[in-house]
């Protein structure tokens, strides 16, 4: 599904196609690390973190296979993780899906505007190309 925004609701951000699928915002224990599980084979899914202090798990989370693509500028405060799962991930990796639900604080729909645009920083770093 492709959203068109008129350019004076974006402030003249160019159009980019919204991405599919769910964010999940994940508490981070920094000091235990996360106790996620690990990403299923061939899946890209990438995270986020809310401030320097979990982005010092980011070594830990990309151990697991995910993408790291950064630490959000915006959030102040709180161990928090962003992972960005397209669709066809929770489609067709139900048990991934039911072992990450217990550590998910939170799921926001990319269907729907409202996440979008609440969350446009922190699906700004997920947008990035791979290197």
């Amino acid at each position: 599904m492709i959203i068109t925004v008129p350019p004076s609701a974006r402030g003249g951000r160019p159009e980019v196609d919204p991405p599919d699928g769910i964010l999940l915002r994940i508490a981070l224990d920094v000091r235990r690390g996360t106790q996620i599980p690990p990403a299923p084979a061939g899946a890209d899914i990438t995270a986020s973190f809310s401030c320097r202090a979990a982005a010092a798990c980011a070594d830990h989370v990309q151990a697991l296979g995910y993408r790291c693509v950064g630490e959000s500028p915006s959030e102040a405060a709180g161990g928090v993780a962003y992972l960005l799962v397209p669709q066809a991930v929770v489609d067709r990796h139900p048990g991934w899906w039911e072992d990450m639900a217990p550590h998910v604080e939170s799921v926001f729909s990319l269907a729907f505007g409202p996440a979008l645009a609440a969350f446009d920083d922190v699906l700004s770093l997920h947008r990035q190309p791979v290197h």
